[in-house]
Order: C-alpha cells, then sequence, then structure tokens
C-alpha cells in the first residue's frame, strides 16, 4: 500500500527545475495585467453632464425667446450659446419659466 501513495505522490507534484509540457499562465510573459476601467478621474457633475459642442447637433425645438435648461445642474443656456440644446439632460422653454424654476445663467450670459 505504501508504494501506491507514494507512486500517487509524484505523479502529483510539480515538476522539478522548471520542466515543465506547457508555461504556467501565471508565469508566462504574454499574460499582461488588464487594463484599468476607467482612463480619467471623474469630474464635476456639471462636466459628466454635458457632451462635447462639436459631437452633437442641437436637439430639435428651441428658437427665439427660448433657453435651454440643463436639468441636472439647473443652469440655463441662451440660443446660440455652445451649450444651447446640446446637454445630455435638459428641455426648451422661456427665460422666465427657467427663473420661477429656480434655474440660473450660465456663465457670460447675453441677451
Amino acid at each position: 500500500m505504501l508504494p501506491l501513495i507514494i507512486a500517487l505522490g509524484l505523479v502529483a507534484m510539480p515538476p522539478v527545475f522548471g520542466q515543465t509540457d506547457s508555461p504556467s499562465p501565471l508565469s508566462s510573459p504574454d499574460v499582461s495585467p488588464s487594463p484599468s476601467k476607467h482612463k480619467h478621474p471623474r469630474k464635476s457633475a456639471a462636466a459628466d453632464d454635458t457632451l462635447a459642442a462639436s459631437d452633437t447637433a442641437p436637439v430639435p425645438g428651441g428658437g427665439p425667446g427660448l433657453v435651454w435648461v440643463n436639468t441636472s445642474s439647473h443652469v440655463y443656456h441662451m440660443e446660440g450659446s455652445r451649450w444651447y440644446g446640446k446637454t445630455r439632460h435638459g428641455k426648451y422653454m422661456s427665460e422666465e419659466d427657467a427663473i420661477s424654476e429656480g434655474d440660473h445663467a450660465a456663465p457670460g450670459k447675453s441677451k
């Protein structure tokens, strides 16, 4: 019985002095660490809510007398401004309605 146990132990033992039939996945030079899911740290919530102005066309429906209200940041943008109709979350409304809802003008607002 003892020789059988010894024989099984030798079969289960790893090879000596790096004599392997196939490389270990952990020691293989081909294995590289997985890339990070997040390449850049998060910015402010307002930055997450906006899209690059050149990437999107304004949402249809705006026009004279209407402002675009970013419903996430509660900032409104005038017609002709960079973000007019281009934030991810927003709606068109009159400037008076936006002010009555508690929204405020974007910096550099012009009439």
